[in-house]
């Protein structure tokens, strides 16, 4: 039996298409409107292109909450069952959506793979590159743990308590 979905993955994959859709289609609209701003003999096309890049401004704003309500989702799942150590939970969250929003330009849902014969999923592409980053994360933060650890060793042996520390057993194991 399966468990509880909470991302339906071809929602997500659609949100994806679109996203990418929008994006490209509001990139060119501007590129047009910057270049018919520079030309008065078309007001008309420059009054439609203006119209055009507000709808399409519109909608991308609509589809880009879509897909970072569902990211975000995402990531408080995977958070919540991973219980990451040494990450604050809220700064996981906002670098993870950050992230994914970052790398959607990238997931390709026509991508079938050469080894297994299976199509891309979105959910497993996203999953994949939260956990990947929670990795880099955590170790950041253990080599700077360890950092801080050792810094905090030689500051103790340079102010002398470390010296006197060592005096204090050696006398007390000669007697």
């Amino acid at each position: 039996m399966a468990g509880t979905v909470y991302l339906d993955n071809k929602l997500f994959e659609a949100n994806i298409v679109a996203f990418k859709q929008l994006k490209r289609d509001k990139l060119r609209c501007e590129m047009l409107l910057e270049d018919l701003q520079g030309r008065s003999d078309r007001p008309s096309a420059l009054g439609d292109k203006r119209r055009e890049h507000a709808r399409l401004a519109i909608e991308y704003g609509r589809i880009y909450a879509l897909l970072a309500a569902d990211i975000l989702l995402l990531a408080q799942n995977i958070i919540g069952y991973k219980k990451f150590a040494n990450v604050d939970y809220d700064d996981a969250v906002q670098e993870f959506v950050l992230l994914c929003l970052e790398k959607v330009d990238c997931f390709d849902p026509t991508y079938v793979s050469v080894k297994t014969g299976k199509k891309a999923k979105a959910f497993n592409y996203m999953t994949t590159c939260i956990f990947n980053h929670y990795k880099q994360l955590y170790r950041y933060s253990k080599n700077y743990l360890e950092m801080k650890r050792r810094l905090h060793d030689w500051l103790y042996a340079q102010s002398g308590h470390g010296r006197m520390r060592r005096k204090a057993k050696n006398k007390g194991q000669g007697e």
